[in-house]
């Protein structure tokens, strides 16, 4: 019941936050989609609902560029002021989310990775969200190694086993690709699909860096954790994303989403001296880290959770 009645006040604008003022947060989005459909995507919000959140955001908080906010500039002591990314390059961050933010004139930062550069379209997790609850085999073979269905499909042991040690690269991201579907018989074709895994593509990351509300940062190139790399990998995937998002929207590329959060802070500091000078982690390795002046803790938006809550979870993440 209260929670109905504080989702009613926000519609109304008359529910108020408690005291925030001059405080910040980096939120974190990923997709957006028209039905919210779970069975798909655990992380994509409705653009119906994004939009109700955007509205509240403009009119509750300060909206700022991420540059802007991790620079101190336009900070309101008022209002608590945050900035909006989003992680992976989808396609719908263009159809979907790019029209409600140029509609409340709200900024964001879209992190995009690489993997337009060998030709394909779809991120190994994404892989794994359409694919695994449609294999009935109760393993898989993959990188040498079986792994268990587990009991909701979605192969868990596969997914920590790419987190933490399997880095994907051209061969190994096909190897992924061409066993899951011939397992899966998904076809990706699928017009039903398409708002879950497709990425955009060159022209289209060139179209919405031009936007006066969207800036470009960079996501890894193959969505590899770049933190459980070796520096010099990790550099590798850093410098050729920057170089490819460079060539492709003609702007420089001076941000940098790390890919499930996961960063080193010996990469950290070589990928300012590179040029990255707003780095959004999730989750500090060090507690000075913090100190860095480059380095940003992020919170995460999923669709299983109301909009009174969101708040207080973005006001209680807060510093």
């Amino acid at each position: 019941m209260l929670e109905r009645i504080k989702r009613r006040l926000i519609s109304m604008g008359a529910w108020k936050t408690r005291p925030i003022g001059g405080k910040s947060c980096i939120i974190m989005y990923h997709g957006i989609d028209q039905r919210e459909r779970m069975d798909l995507n655990l992380r994509f919000f409705s653009q119906s609902n994004f939009e109700r959140q955007v509205a509240f955001f403009k009119r509750e908080y300060n909206v700022l560029h991420l540059s802007d906010l991790c620079d101190g500039r336009g900070l309101r002591r008022d209002r608590l002021n945050v900035a909006i990314t989003f992680d992976d390059g989808y396609r719908n961050n263009l159809t979907y989310a790019l029209p409600v933010l140029e509609k409340h004139e709200c900024p964001a930062t879209f992190f995009i990775t690489g993997l337009n550069t060998i030709g394909e379209d779809i991120l190994w997790a994404d892989l794994l969200d359409i694919c695994g609850p449609r294999i009935q085999a109760p393993s898989i073979v993959f990188n040498g190694l079986e792994f268990e269905r587990g009991t909701q499909g979605r192969f868990p042991e596969l997914r920590s086993h790419i987190r933490n040690s399997c880095f994907m690269g051209t061969d190994t991201a096909i190897e992924l690709k061409d066993t899951l579907l011939r397992l899966s018989g998904v076809d990706l074709s699928d017009p039903d699909l398409q708002d879950y895994f497709r990425l955009m593509t060159d022209d289209e990351i060139r179209e919405v860096s031009h936007s006066h509300w969207v800036r470009v940062g960079s996501h890894g190139m193959f969505h590899n954790n770049l933190g459980r790399m070796s520096l010099a990998a990790g550099m590798d995937e850093l410098e050729r994303s920057k170089d490819y998002l460079e060539r492709v929207t003609g702007r420089t590329i001076d941000s940098v989403g790390y890919p499930d959060g996961s960063y080193a802070p010996e990469l950290a500091r070589a990928a300012f001296d590179l040029g990255y000078r707003y780095q959004c982690a999730v989750d500090y390795q060090q507690p000075t880290d913090s100190a860095s002046g480059y380095l940003h803790d992020r919170i995460g938006l999923y669709p299983t959770i109301s909009l009174p809550t969101m708040h207080h979870q973005i006001a209680s993440f807060s510093k």
